[in-house]
């Protein structure tokens, strides 16, 4: 027997196993795979979170950024984004 009938035997054992699952099995099966799939990838997020809050929080990153915030803030020209009332001149 040649490697390439032992393959094809081994196939067609495999696709005779498959068509005995019943549609309810394979249904129940894709769902709970999604359910873990999902679950899974909830609990990673989380622990990445609590992560980088650890360490914003040990870093002091939340006064890092306001204060960058502030810099910033204080760059703006506001008189060119947001115009007084006496800017607007009226449509008559």
């Amino acid at each position: 027997m040649t490697n390439e009938e032992q393959i094809l035997i081994e196939l067609q054992k495999i696709n005779l196993s498959l068509s005995k699952r019943s549609s309810a099995k394979v249904a129940l099966d894709n769902f709970l795979a999604g359910l873990f799939h999902s679950v899974g990838y909830f609990i990673g997020t989380i622990v990445i979170f609590f992560v980088l809050a650890f360490f914003a929080q040990k870093y002091n990153f939340t006064a890092m950024v306001s204060k960058s915030f502030e810099t910033m803030m204080t760059q703006i020209n506001w008189a060119k984004i947001v115009p007084s009332p006496k800017d607007i001149q009226p449509s008559n």
